[in-house]
């Protein structure tokens, strides 16, 4: 794995901090923490991976959140069961990440579900017009 374990868990953490957006912290060192992962996250969004002159980007956690990212948005294992995965779904995860997690898995397989329902729903309108 190319982010250690303990590191990807405090990024997707922050990510879905509720107060993400606003940074509406009393104490000094949470509004930094705070805002370094707003700056981290656009970076993130903005960055190439290149750059002009072709050399790869200078922050070394660039890449390496780029693809915890990927990985987020792409992992097939649920938050339950033999199968969990241990970079989105720690075993101890606060209760509303564990809510939100739980979400992410039921709104990536209703997703799933709809997609497999319209490639059927296409293959059999193929299947009409080439019997007709």
């Amino acid at each position: 794995m190319l982010i250690a374990l303990g590191f990807s868990f405090q990024v997707v953490s922050l990510m879905y901090h509720r107060d993400f957006l606003f940074c509406r912290h009393l104490s000094a060192k949470h509004r930094n923490v705070c805002h370094s992962t707003k700056y981290l996250m656009l970076h993130i969004r903005d960055c190439p991976g290149l750059l002009s002159n072709g050399d790869a980007c200078p922050f070394p956690w660039c890449r390496k959140v780029k693809h915890l990212l990927y990985h987020l948005v792409s992992c097939e294992r649920g938050p339950d069961g033999n199968e969990r995965c241990k970079v989105c779904s720690p075993p101890k995860l606060s209760p509303n990440l564990a809510t939100l997690v739980g979400l992410n898995y039921h709104r990536r397989h209703k997703f799933k579900e709809r997609v497999k329902a319209i490639l059927a729903k296409r293959q059999q309108m193929v299947a009409a017009a080439s019997a007709a």
